[in-house]
C-alpha cells in the first residue's frame, strides 16, 4: 500500500490542526489503491461493518475530516 513520508503527513496534520489516526491512514491507502469501494475500504481499515458506509461517507465529504481528504489527495499524487 502507498504511504506518505512522515514529514508530509506531519504537514497535513499541522495545516488542519488534527492528527491522522491509524484507521484513517489505512482507509485512505485502501481508497487510493482504487480496487475497493469506500465502504469496503472503511471495513478493511477496521471500522464496524454496520457503520462502514456511513463512516466512509463522512471521511470523504471534505467537511468533517478535511485532513483525511488531503491525505488521500497527496497519496494519489505520489502514486502517479
Amino acid at each position: 500500500m502507498p504511504q506518505l513520508s512522515k514529514k508530509k503527513t506531519e504537514v497535513i496534520e499541522d495545516e488542519h490542526g488534527r492528527k491522522l489516526t491509524t484507521r484513517q491512514k489505512t482507509f485512505a491507502e485502501y481508497v487510493v489503491e482504487g480496487i475497493y469501494s469506500n465502504a469496503q475500504a472503511a471495513r478493511m481499515a477496521g471500522y464496524a461493518v454496520e457503520f462502514a458506509s456511513e463512516k466512509a461517507s463522512v471521511l470523504t465529504n471534505g467537511r468533517d475530516f478535511p485532513h483525511v481528504l488531503e491525505y488521500i489527495k497527496e497519496l494519489r499524487e505520489e502514486k502517479e
